[in-house]
């Protein structure tokens, strides 16, 4: 019994490259300074690995520079690239063997628009505290405070940084942000306006009234307190 033997054919796209390349005794490197494709993409193209070209464009366009820099057939040989590698809409590369390139890049954009977020709101939560109404507290005097003594305490704390106001007149805060001021009561209802405010926000304010009268109106004028409460508890007991 007899057998005939058969010949492979093993001459691919990639094989005639090489085969071609080593005729001219050049190197890839050689090549790639000639060509401006790099050696890695040479290689590639020799091994048949065309899906590993970064885009479809990109690989038709080194293929054929190769081509050209051997004098070869231009046109052959992109008909026969075109029956390894064909161009997908959806994707821009279509490897041999029906497998399909992973997005590169995905996992980067993702990272980086994390990044942006996790700035954004950083941003904008430095902005909010920037521009915010800083917190005043007023510990002195109470508010409808009754007094004979002429000169009165204020005295409070805000945020470390933020600028005091006692009727609109700055005063100087300690580093904690605790203030106190004296100042003179005229005879008489006094409106106390206590403010503070920070660089770039709008004033917070505290208002406090204080009555001031010498000894001998203090009774009076407690009554007329008491007068006015009494007036306005027997509205709220009419209605």
């Amino acid at each position: 019994m007899s057998f005939s033997r058969k010949t492979i054919n093993t001459n691919t796209l990639g094989d005639f490259f090489k085969k071609k390349r080593q005729e001219k005794n050049l190197s890839l490197k050689e090549v790639e300074k000639e060509t401006g494709v790099i050696k890695k993409f040479l290689q590639y193209i020799e091994e048949d690995n065309f899906h590993k070209i970064p885009g479809f464009v990109y690989a038709k366009g080194a293929v054929l520079k190769y081509a050209d820099f051997l004098n070869l057939d231009k046109t052959k040989i992109l008909s026969r690239f075109e029956k390894i590698l064909k161009p997908n809409e959806k994707n821009p590369i279509s490897p041999p063997n029906g497998k399909k390139n992973k997005p590169r890049f995905a996992f980067k954009t993702g990272i980086f628009t994390l990044i942006v977020i996790a700035i954004i709101a950083y941003l904008g939560l430095n902005i909010f505290q920037v521009l915010a109404m800083p917190e005043i507290e007023v510990i002195s005097p109470k508010d409808n405070l009754i007094t004979q003594d002429s000169s009165l305490l204020i005295k409070g704390k805000t945020e470390k940084g933020a600028q005091v106001f006692i009727n609109n007149e700055s005063i100087q805060a300690n580093k904690d942000g605790s203030f106190q001021k004296n100042i003179e009561l005229l005879s008489g209802v006094n409106t106390i306006n206590i403010s503070a405010k920070t660089r770039h926000s709008s004033k917070a304010e505290v208002i406090r009234q204080v009555l001031y009268r010498e000894k001998d109106n203090l009774q009076k004028d407690v009554g007329l307190y008491d007068d006015l409460d009494n007036k306005e508890n027997n509205k709220n007991t009419k209605k």
